[in-house]
């Protein structure tokens, strides 16, 4: 029996180093691909989205669906051929990452803004 329990240990380990190798190359390719959209869209000041865990029992989510450009929902914009076409490369760029990525980076119950001089966190309250 122990040494069943041995190689679920071993295994568990190997998980969590492929975790660690997985996260840091996350890192790296979320800041570099952060800059070359700066650098493609000029008018683009900011990005954000929020990410929490519902009061309720729920689960935590990066909510990337919902992401601002400029401060400005989808919707706002659903009139903008040219900053739709952002939206949605924004979107894809951001769906390459999972909620173990978003939670760790940047934490629970946050709006997450993303600019050209960096980062910013703010608390998110989720009243749901």
């Amino acid at each position: 029996m122990n040494s069943d329990f041995n190689i679920l240990i071993q295994k568990r380990k190997e998980i969590d180093k492929l975790k660690n190798e997985i996260f840091d190359i996350s890192k790296h390719i979320f800041s570099k691909t952060t800059k070359e959209i700066f650098d493609k869209y000029r008018d683009v000041e900011s990005f954000s989205w929020t990410q929490y865990t519902p009061y309720l029992g729920g689960v935590f989510t990066a909510n990337i669906q919902d992401i601002k450009i400029n401060n400005k929902s989808y919707y706002s914009n659903s009139k903008n051929d040219n900053i739709l076409k952002i939206y949605e490369e924004i979107f894809y760029f951001l769906n390459q990452f999972d909620d173990d990525f978003y939670f760790k980076q940047f934490g629970n119950n946050a709006e997450i803004i993303i600019t050209r001089e960096g980062t910013n966190i703010n608390e998110y309250n989720n009243c749901f």
